[in-house]
């Protein structure tokens, strides 16, 4: 997607975020197009802050440099509520969409930290404790932000969604999403591409926007 299609960043910048959000949620980055153009912006924002929280359990084997990390991102989220930002694009990003945010998406971006939190080892070398923590919290607020502000969306469904890996949890978390709302629909179809991935049922990439291009214009 062209990056000067997100008001409010310089191509450069939304660029950048756009790097980082591929290299953990393509998908997702995939069906920003089909995001009302008023609500893209948040969506690559906040998908650039999933993907650096999810990858600390990648960088990190040792718990206590995974929790530096997620100070990091803690800090830098009371730097963007205070109007200021450091030099890296995706708190420059937060801080671009910061006051188009509810109050909700705000402390929304407060639980994917706290989530994050729960996905690193206990000790050096053991593996993740939770580690569709992240994924979990991250796709009902990417749908809310999606969304039009008064939809009533079932979140716990999209969170099923989010870490279905077998064809039978993914039909179940389908049923229960749909009919979508219209706004939610490029996420739900974004997720459900990525379930088809971790099953080891990927799309090429025209089937895949294919799908996409479908599941937003029907809503199912």
């Amino acid at each position: 997607m062209r990056p000067d299609r997100f008001p409010g960043l310089s191509p450069a910048l939304a660029a950048e975020i756009q790097t980082i959000a591929e290299a953990r949620f393509p998908e997702q980055v995939m069906a920003l197009p089909w995001w009302a153009a008023d609500r893209r912006v948040r969506g690559l924002a906040v998908l650039g802050l999933g993907a650096e929280l999810d990858g600390i359990p990648a960088k990190v084997t040792e718990p206590t440099l995974g929790m530096v990390r997620v100070a990091f991102w803690r800090e830098v989220l009371e730097e963007v509520a205070r109007g200021e930002a450091r030099a890296h694009p995706v708190a420059q990003g937060l801080k671009a969409v910061w006051p188009s945010l509810a109050p909700a998406a705000r402390e929304n971006l407060i639980l994917l930290l706290d989530e994050t939190e729960k996905t690193l080892p206990e000790a050096e070398g053991a593996a993740a404790q939770a580690p569709e923590a992240l994924k979990q919290a991250l796709l009902p607020s990417l749908a809310r932000l999606a969304a039009d502000p008064a939809a009533r969306l079932n979140e716990e469904a999209f969170q099923r969604l989010a870490t279905a890996d077998t064809g039978a949890a993914l039909a179940e978390a389908w049923a229960d999403v749909t009919p979508l709302e219209p706004g939610s629909a490029p996420v739900a179809g974004a997720a459900r591409l990525a379930s088809h991935r971790r099953s080891g049922r990927p799309r090429s990439g025209f089937r895949a926007r294919g799908a996409l291009f479908l599941t937003v214009l029907r809503g199912k």
